[in-house]
Formats: structure tokens, sequence, C-alpha cells
């Protein structure tokens, strides 16, 4: 890879239909989240990290993964650890620990995003969820 400033860095010889965002990665000893990633070309990629790049030129990068679901559960645990005392869990923390109950809130029907990598019967399976 090549490193440009503190937010990212190009890749070559990518596969760009894999999908690179929320993977984990190593670039020279040190480990980042990609954030989003960009086509730059053929078998280009412009990936955008967290956080910031150390390294700076040409660099080994080397990925771990896909690691969507556990940034996830670190959101959702963050949000626990920041409540205050007598603050309860927001509904949607709530749905996920008591699935069985309906609490208010939107619901978006929106295109899965081409990005996160999904094989057809998960793409079923989410395409058939009602609210």
């Amino acid at each position: 890879g090549e490193v440009q400033g503190t937010k990212g860095l190009y890749i070559k010889g990518c596969n760009a239909d894999n999908g690179m965002v929320h993977n984990l990665v190593c670039i020279s000893g040190s480990l980042y989240i990609v954030t989003a990633q960009e086509i730059a070309g053929k078998d280009k990629l412009w990936l955008t990290v967290q956080p910031k790049l150390i390294a700076q030129g040409s660099v080994r990068v080397e990925s771990f993964g896909y690691v969507g679901s556990y940034v996830t559960e670190l959101v959702a645990l963050v949000e626990l650890a920041s409540r205050k005392k007598n603050e309860s869990p927001s509904n949607v923390l709530k749905s996920v620990l008591c699935p069985r109950l309906d609490f208010p809130g939107k619901f978006e029907q929106r295109e899965l995003s081409p990005i996160v990598p999904i094989n057809e019967s998960q793409r079923q399976t989410v395409n058939g969820l009602t609210h």
C-alpha cells in the first residue's frame, strides 16, 4: 500500500468486490479498522482507516478479515458503560436484550450495501424481515 496523509492509503492488486469496510488490517505493525473504501482505478482501492495512520510512504498491508459484528458489540458495550446509573438503555438496546418485547423506534427499509460481504442466503433472510 501507499499511505497518503494520516487518514488513508491506496492499495493495489486487490479485489474490490470483496469489500474491505470493517476489516481489521495491520499496516506496518499497527492495527487499524477500515471505515470506508473507494475504487481508485483498476485493481486499486483507497481505504480510510481509524485511528490515524502512523506509517508513511510504501507499507505492507495485511487483512485479518471482517470484524464489523465485533465493532457493533463494542459500540453497545460503550453505550452501556457510559450510561448514568439511573438512565435506562436505548430502545434499540432493549430490543436486543429482550427480543420478545416490542419497543418503539424507527425502522428504515433500505438496500443492502454492496461493500459489506453477504451471500445469497443471508440476503434473502435480511430482505425477508418485516417490521
